[in-house]
């Protein structure tokens, strides 16, 4: 008897388990393989919506195919199309401001990677939008500090919230800074490596490069490139990777180097100071602040100094280097955010009235430890 009932506990749990992945298989697949809206600049009053989709009809559910489709809208109606809402959306803005000063609050953010659904939860946690996904902020500052693209599964919806968060926090009197990061760079130039599953999969279904939908005739892509890779709040630099201590020997200001980035990444300048800075010891790729290998040279106090000499500023705030906790380096000089998004984990540095805060995802607000 109980030999009988031992054989229909397996053959009940095989049964569920197997319907349980079979679904697995199914369920995801239907959500992991649609794509928010791309858009395409085609002229002044016309835009074409490129819209990434799981083909209903395809028989092959663990393997679907994968449809495009474009259809065309007037530019006035974007807004209203994208976000629900109405946003100033000038599609030939060009704004390069890298200097801001007089701000009260701030907020950084490290590599998010397409981890959507935390920085969603991270950023509402802590008000700084609403439940809505409306900016919340006032007239504070958030930084991106680079690393939008790859990995994760939701680039494109991060991209376009913080697009709309952009301009929100502008009509607010606040800003949101994008910082460029060497996954941008890598991205944008074709360098593909680095692609979620998702995103492969739809390249490999459609026959569509995944870099053709942020070239510069569409809105992301063109926004993307009028980024800075180095700007400063107050006297606190911000930065993807950092920079390195042979710029403080070169005569490059910081408009400088923003300006040999976006060229490059415009193909507009190709020069050597732009392929210099786009490289391993430029502002997106340097790692010279906490790793030391035999690639890459720890840098001295003295350096740090001369950097933020060369740059009128106190402090740099920088990702790319994953840490396990938000960290102050070199007597406080320097501050590693790269906290991994996840469901799970994930803080920003908030820093208001002079004082820096820590916050966590699952809502708590810390002081920072500072390093003695």
């Amino acid at each position: 008897m109980k030999k009988n009932i031992s054989i229909i506990i397996f053959i009940s749990v095989f049964i569920i388990s197997a319907l349980y992945f079979a679904f697995a298989k199914i369920s995801p697949g239907v959500q992991k393989f649609e794509d928010a809206p791309h858009i395409f600049l085609t002229n002044d009053s016309i835009v074409n919506i490129m819209k990434i989709n799981q083909d209903q009809n395809s028989k092959d559910l663990n393997n679907p195919k994968i449809i495009s489709k474009f259809h065309k809208i007037k530019n006035m109606e974007l807004s209203d199309y994208l976000f629900k809402k109405k946003l100033n959306m000038d599609l030939t803005e060009n704004n390069y401001q890298y200097e801001f000063n007089n701000v009260e609050k701030m907020v950084a953010i490290g590599d998010v990677h397409g981890e959507y659904n935390a920085l969603l939860t991270l950023l509402k946690k802590h008000k700084i939008i609403s439940d809505d996904l409306d900016w919340n902020f006032d007239n504070g500052h958030v930084v991106f500090c680079g690393d939008v693209f790859d990995r994760g599964d939701k680039v494109t919806e991060t991209l376009l919230f913080i697009y709309k968060l952009e301009k929100q926090a502008e009509e607010a009197g606040g800003r949101v800074h994008f910082v460029l990061g060497n996954h941008e760079l890598m991205v944008l130039s074709g360098n593909l490596k680095y692609l979620s599953k998702k995103y492969k999969y739809i390249q490999n279904q459609t026959g569509i490069n995944y870099s053709y939908l942020y070239n510069n005739n569409t809105l992301i892509g063109k926004w993307v490139r009028t980024k800075n890779a180095i700007i400063k709040i107050n006297d606190i630099l911000f930065v993807h990777g950092g920079i390195h201590p042979d710029l403080a020997d070169k005569p490059y200001t910081i408009d400088d180097i923003n300006n040999y980035i976006r060229g490059y990444l415009n193909y507009t300048d190709l020069s050597q100071h732009s392929i210099d800075l786009i490289g391993i010891n430029g502002p997106l790729w340097y790692r010279g602040y906490i790793n030391d290998d035999e690639n890459k040279t720890k840098i001295r106090t003295a350096d740090i100094e001369r950097i933020l000499k060369k740059y009128s500023a106190k402090k740099i705030i920088f990702a790319h280097t994953v840490v396990n906790e938000i960290i102050t380096l070199y007597d406080n000089q320097l501050i590693a955010i790269d906290v991994p998004l996840s469901d799970l984990k994930g803080e920003a540095l908030i820093i208001q009235n002079n004082k820096y805060s820590v916050l966590t995802i699952n809502g708590e607000r810390k002081e920072l430890q500072i390093s003695r």
